[in-house]
């Protein structure tokens, strides 16, 4: 029973680092042509199990999540060598937890619009022919998505955040391309998290 409790208890601990990952997707960090409008959808599903320790799964624990998204982004050249692009990323999110223990440890069920994303990135380098480029990021996530105070699942984190990220991408031969999205984030303050100060 105590094994059980601690790895419930690091399970739901390491839960919100895994709902707080700033999603990059392939071809994030491509810069476009000049004046080039860009809207992106996302369909994507997770599945976290566990809980697990010393290796052995205790339970058949499951979060299941849906995400569908949508992501506007607005190409400018700055000068002749370099390329800003203004971001906005919104997201609607569906979270399901199970069996019941693990559902009454996390909230069996989180669905909604998540925290809307403004930002932009900045490309210091572009080879559109070498296909070569490396670009800096500032995002803000700002609270608006749904959140639960009363529960861990959660949509939304109740709190902003500011991501620095960059992007590195080249090609290796004609049909492989590597893409490297190294990042950092701060926190805000999450005043409601479980009806306390968190």
């Amino acid at each position: 029973i105590f094994s059980l409790g601690i790895a419930v208890l690091i399970y739901c601990i390491c839960l919100p680092g895994f709902a707080a990952v700033n999603d990059i997707f392939p071809t994030d960090y491509i810069a476009l042509k000049d004046g080039t409008l860009n809207t992106t959808f996302y369909l994507s599903h997770r599945e976290l199990q566990g809980p697990y320790y010393k290796g052995h799964k205790l339970i058949d624990g499951a979060i299941d999540t849906d995400l569908a998204a949508i992501r506007l982004s607005y190409h400018m050249n700055v000068g002749q060598h370099y390329t800003f692009a203004p971001v906005a990323v919104m997201s609607w999110v569906n979270n399901q937890s199970s069996p019941g223990i693990v559902s009454k440890a996390l909230g069996d069920e989180s669905k909604g619009l998540n925290d809307l994303k403004l930002g932009g990135s900045f490309w210091f380098h572009r080879d559109y022919d070498k296909r070569q480029y490396a670009a800096i990021s500032l995002l803000a996530t700002i609270p608006t998505g749904h959140y639960d105070e009363h529960q861990i699942l959660n949509v939304g984190e109740n709190r902003w955040k500011w991501i620095l990220g960059g992007g590195l991408i080249f090609p290796i031969g004609e049909r492989l391309v590597v893409d490297l999205s190294p990042e950092i984030a701060w926190y805000g303050d999450n005043n409601d998290y479980l009806v306390r100060n968190k």
